[in-house]
């Protein structure tokens, strides 16, 4: 399978680069008081070296009226105006007339830069729907100027900010949610609103589709044609100045000798959207015979917005704008959005786009995000947190369509060895690439069962070319085992899992012509080892015949078969699914939404990759949600997108697990439930919100406590003693109907209603008071409840709200935050640009300088595991140099001064830096370094190696400083902790130069004592 891999930095990152004095840093500080200041500045965190210029005007979408003779253009519904829709109409001639008034604005606005910066604008992109602004290539000291000029009020300039990069987060899944039941008429009022989504315009903002591919041809079965297509390509990295609508030269995924393609939009487009096809379409799935595939809405209508060049894959913040537009343009229904920050967060106030399309009645469905090699635990990272989106988590599915392994012999043979579904590596080769095998060996290599090379690695000859080799993960990455396992003869590779959850693997750096799979079920797998262990072949490879039926084989022999049907436990958590809690300030908001299916999901891909795959990631689910969607505005095109989401939360399948198959899943892990396409058209109740009142509860200057947002989830995570919330129903009911709410209490406090039920008539509102009173102590902990609405004569299914509620905040360390058990260490306030501190050369500071930084944990929170170390290598003229040696130490201090010694902790690890990119890069600590405390742990750096180049290795950050940051010599040759004492002569920044208040920006993460394990060199991380 290809696995994308798609990450960038959360916020843009400019560099400024300070120098120290030329003479080595020995104990006496104060020889560094002349320490020089900013040399030369650097436009490192901008790669795409544009800027949106942002004007004062709101943009058509936003235009609620206030220019004279300029009538208002923003969507809404009053049944009087010629405008009165929930889309917004670009061809009205109020919009005309609006959007002519913005352009003459524009040009004045720019005509004033121009004048100040002394040159022309080379105007990229020009936008006018979500907002007044244009995209600009800018030197650092031209947007310096601008944002001063932003300043006064009279420029008409709102803001200027970097244009960022992101990098984007079926068979069997249509069905097990309940599509199908959509599409036969037996889940929804009436028979006649059976549909397959015939009518209804899903736009995937994503890196483009494939047009020449089956899913997207045009179905006559479902009224498209040559006059009236399925697909609408939008290649969104350019468009026309006056329109602004999309007019790149190529949509697809995959350009014409394009080697760094990314399928990842295709599969989400027929996720959501794809027909209905078989193994009789050209090129032909690997479906047995009989069996079909669609997306979720198979009627429906795709517009694909391409935002990834092809150059390099990487997809900008204004070619998402653009695709935000032009979506708004096309009047889409429902929204994919599979894209997202790396490590989730973000400020979804400072990202309203989302809300502009809600606005303008398209529904957002987005992925939460995944694990990836630089964020491990998916604990509080939950990405695409806008309470206006539908924000999805990832599940499995009862089947799967994949390569299968079967043990055969010698009997008896355990009956989890049938069958076994094996999922393909990223790189490696495609399961349309191999051919089935019969009757081979299933060779364990028990010496070195991981494969890796630093415990033996494998002897040459042990495999042979037509036999399956088995082996473990862990120790090492995917790409080490594989070669290993080639060099030792083996073409075909299973890799079995050692935790619980699933795998999903990077298989970059391996051979490519040869096939490997992982199988997720540890248990599984470790049947499989322990079979193979106890029943190897001969040391000589023999060819397995079985000359009629006499030869019966002493040695584990299996069959391979490149696609079947598989079975496995579905609604059971991916271990990479990002979930909440969610952080403050949003931590009003439940996140995750709701779950869908998004494990390996086997989908139309490009044809590099055999045009078609399996994915894993919530950039699978979502599409599973947003389809889901499209059924539902079919059936009902009257409800508007928040009360589409609250009718898929509040009928969702309520019980689950989490990665082990047996937990129950919890609130803050999927939201709400998996998706039920069952329930959901036909749910009596519906909630509904307004554009302003989202706009009023932004956490930064907003008028309305989130909490009281009318969302299917209730949320508090300061209850105290007792806490309220207010919920609003509008029945969609053709009938009056009755509901009683019942509670599943959280644990420490009980939920009582006022009024006890509620009779409402069609179309009508009536709205519920939840509270919640603590029955103790007020909790420290979150925990979840649920509110059930039953209405009495059976009009509806069953609908639920979630209630996630805390007593008490527990008290906060400073610098560490562990949530779950993920453990965060932070002391910088990195917004938008760093420095650094050393010397010219090596030679200059020799024998080195040490950086260390001070972190102080709960003490409920040790033992800790730190698993990495973060930080930023700055690419400047002196900084850094490929090649050049670091060395980490970790040490444990209960006194909170470092300057008179601290105990060293674990081994040292010394790390080669290589081409620095001004980004933050991980160090793995292998083995990871326990801390059992009490009091600080102290993280250093040096550059003790006379070999190095570069002289200023680590970075700061520009304040306020945090008195937590030390320097000192490194002394040694790095392999040994210096004392902080005799050693190092430790000194706070400011001890040695007050101008040095700087906090180094040296950050760590790890695992609590009672905390899930980390896997170290394995990237698990699927696509979102």
């Amino acid at each position: 399978m290809k696995s994308v891999h798609l990450s960038v930095l959360a916020s843009a990152v400019g560099l400024a680069l300070a120098g120290g004095s030329t003479a080595a840093i020995k104990a006496n500080h104060a020889n560094l008081s002349s320490a020089n200041a900013e040399t030369s500045a650097v436009d490192s965190a901008n790669p795409s070296g544009r800027y949106f210029i942002n004007f004062v005007e709101p943009g058509a979408a936003r235009y609620n009226g206030g220019v004279a003779g300029l009538a208002a253009t923003a969507a809404h519904v009053d049944g009087v105006s010629a405008n009165s829709s929930r889309k917004l109409q670009l061809n009205s001639n109020a919009a005309h007339a609006y959007r002519a008034y913005l352009a003459q604005q524009r040009a004045q606005h720019i005509a004033g830069i121009e004048s100040a910066i002394g040159a022309p604008l080379q105007i990229r992109f020009t936008f006018d729907v979500t907002r007044n602004a244009v995209s600009v290539p800018l030197t650092p000291e031209q947007a310096a100027r601008v944002e001063q000029m932003a300043s006064d009020p009279n420029s008409g300039i709102a803001s200027v900010t970097p244009v960022g990069v992101k990098q984007a987060d079926t068979f069997r899944g249509p069905k097990f949610i309940g599509a199908d039941k959509i599409w036969d008429g037996t889940a929804v009022p009436t028979y006649d609103m059976a549909t397959r989504g015939q009518g209804v315009k899903v736009g995937v903002i994503d890196t483009g589709t494939n047009t020449a591919h089956p899913s997207f041809a045009n179905d006559p079965a479902c009224g498209f044609s040559a006059t009236q297509p399925k697909l609408f390509p939008r290649d969104c990295t350019s468009t026309d100045g006056s329109t602004g609508a999309c007019n790149g030269p190529d949509a697809n995924a995959e350009a014409a000798g394009d080697a760094s393609h990314n399928p990842h939009g295709v599969h989400t487009s027929s996720t959501a959207a794809g027909n209905t096809i078989d193994n009789t379409v050209t090129p032909a799935p690997l479906l047995p015979d009989g069996v079909t595939m669609s997306g979720v809405a198979p009627c429906a209508a795709v517009y694909a917005y391409r935002v990834a060049d092809h150059t390099d894959g990487t997809l900008h913040d204004d070619y998402l704008t653009a695709a935000f537009e032009n979506a708004i343009m096309d009047q889409v229904d429902v929204v994919n959005y599979s894209i997202g920050p790396t490590c989730g967060g973000g400020n979804p106030w400072n990202d309203t786009d989302f809300l502009d399309m809600e606005a303008s009645d398209i529904f957002v469905a987005s992925s939460a995000g995944n694990t990836r090699s630089n964020c491990t635990s998916p604990i509080g990272l939950v990405a695409n947190n806008g309470p206006w989106q539908l924000t999805v988590a990832a599940s499995t599915q009862d089947q799967i369509i994949s390569p299968q392994l079967t043990v055969t012999a010698p009997a008896p043979v355990d009956p989890q060895l049938q069958n076994i579904a094996i999922n393909p590596g990223s790189t490696t080769l495609v399961p349309a690439d191999t051919v089935n095998l019969t009757g081979v060996p299933v060779h364990t290599y028990p010496v070195n069962i991981e494969g890796c090379t630093a415990s033996g690695g494998i002897a040459a000859g042990t495999f042979g070319a037509n036999e399956v080799a088995v082996l473990r993960r862990g120790s090492c990455n995917f790409s080490e085992k594989l070669t290993n396992a080639y060099n030792a003869g083996a073409r075909l590779v299973v890799i079995a899992n050692n935790q619980p959850g699933t795998i999903s693997m990077n298989t970059a750096g391996a051979p490519t012509d040869m096939a490997s799979f992982s199988i997720s079920s540890q248990t599984i797998g470790d049947a499989l080892i322990a079979f193979g262990n106890a029943h190897q072949p001969p040391a000589a490879n023999p060819d397995v015949i079985f000359a009629n039926g006499f030869e019966l084989p002493s040695f584990a022999v299996g069959n391979y078969d490149r696609a079947a049907i598989g079975q496995r436990q579905g609604d059971v958590l991916a271990g990479f699914s990002f979930r909440g809690p969610t952080q403050a300030p949003y931590d009003g908001l439940t996140k995750p939404d709701i779950t869908g299916p998004g494990v390996d999901i086997y989908a139309a891909e490009s044809p590099s990759d055999g045009s078609y795959g399996l994915l894993s990631g919530t950039s699978m689910s979502s599409p599973h949600l947003a389809g889901a969607a499209a059924l539902v505005r079919a059936v009902k095109p009257s409800w508007s997108p928040m009360e589409v989401k609250s009718a898929l939360m509040t009928t969702a399948k309520i019980n689950g697990f989490q990665e082990d198959g047996t937990t129950a899943w919890t609130v803050d892990q999927v939201g709400s439930g998996r998706v039920d396409l069952t329930k959901a058209t036909r749910a009596g109740l519906t909630m509904d919100e307004t554009v302003d009142r989202f706009v009023a509860a932004n956490p930064s200057g907003g008028t309305l406590d989130m909490r009281q947002l009318n969302l299917p989830s209730m949320r508090n995570v300061a209850c105290g003693t007792s806490c309220t919330w207010t919920r609003t129903f509008k029945n969609r009911l053709n009938a009056q109907g009755t509901w009683t709410p019942t509670a599943v209490d959280p644990a420490g406090y009980h939920l009582t209603f006022s009024p006890a039920s509620i009779t409402v008539k069609p179309g009508f509102t009536a709205s519920i008071t939840i509270t919640a009173t603590a029955t103790g102590t007020p909790t420290t902990d979150i925990s979840f409840g649920r509110v059930d609405l039953h209405e009495g004569s059976s009009l509806s299914p069953d609908q639920h709200l979630t209630v996630a509620v805390r007593g008490v905040a527990p008290t906060p360390s400073d610098t560490v935050i562990c949530t779950g058990a993920n453990c965060a260490f932070k002391v910088d306030q990195l917004v938008s640009s760093f420095g650094a501190l050393g010397c010219a050369n090596w030679t200059a500071c020799a024998p080195g300088i040490l950086w260390l930084n001070r972190f102080t944990p709960n003490a409920s929170d040790y033992p800790i595991t730190i698993t990495k170390v973060s930080t930023i290598f700055g690419n400047g003229t002196g900084w850094n140099t490929a090649g050049d040696k670091i060395s980490v130490f970790v040490y444990q201090d209960n006194d909170s001064d470092p300057t008179n010694g601290a105990t060293p902790v674990g081994t040292p690890t010394i790390y080669t830096i290589g081409t620095p990119a001004n980004a933050f890069v991980d160090i793995t600590l292998n083995p990871p370094v326990v801390v059992t405390g009490p009091g600080d742990v102290l993280i250093a750096l040096s550059n003790p190696n006379s070999s190095n180049a570069g002289g200023r290795p680590s970075s700061w950050d520009a304040g306020p400083f945090m008195n937590r940051s030390y320097f000192g010599d490194a002394s040694g040759d790095g392999t040994v902790a210096p004392n902080l004492v005799s050693d190092s002569a430790l000194a706070l920044n400011t001890d040695g130069n007050a101008a040095w208040n700087k906090n180094w920006l040296i950050r760590a993460a790890g695992t609590k004592g009672n905390g899930q394990p980390i896997v170290l060199g394995v990237d698990t991380a699927p696509t979102k």
